[in-house]
Parts: C-alpha cells; structure tokens; sequence
C-alpha cells in the first residue's frame, strides 16, 4: 500500500500523516497534548492524551471517538515536529 502524498505549505510535497484536530492545534500553537502514534502499512495516525483516555475508556475507537478527534491530514514533518514538542519519537 502506498502513503498518500500531501503538499505542505511549509514543507511542499511530503508524506501524508493522519492526526487529531488536538495535534493540529499543537502544530499551530505549541502547546504540548501528548503524542500517541503508530505506522502501519508505511502511513502515520496519531493523536494526543485526551483522544487516548477517551479511546481507553471506550475500550477502542467508534464514531463518538472519532468525531472527537476530527482526524485532519497534516504532513509527516509537521507531525514529526509536533511529537518533539512533546519529547517524543515518531515512529
């Protein structure tokens, strides 16, 4: 399976990450929201530690879930930024 391509305003054609609405607003502003993520079949999700208490207390993800996390395209460098605004490693 192939990664979607995306452009970047900042960073121009990249890797596609999905992420949570939460993280885009920690790429914007900088405040650190934790940083959970994962790499399967070569494509990045991620989310932060509330969309993560929310999916543990739910047992797993469903559309109560998701439609909280809003999911929102953002490129892999802009991901990978925003997990070192929260001393993490992507993976």
């Amino acid at each position: 399976m192939s990664v979607e391509m995306i452009e970047c305003e900042e960073h121009g054609k990249q890797k596609a990450a999905e992420v949570c609405v939460h993280l885009v607003q920690t790429r914007d502003d900088g405040v650190p929201r934790g940083f959970v993520a994962d790499r399967n079949d070569g494509a990045v999700s991620a989310y932060c530690d509330k969309c993560d208490a929310m999916v543990e207390a739910k047992g797993g993800w469903d559309e109560a879930t998701e439609a909280a996390a809003d999911f929102h395209q953002m490129c892999e460098v802009c991901t990978a930024e925003v997990a070192a605004k929260n001393d993490v490693e992507m993976p």
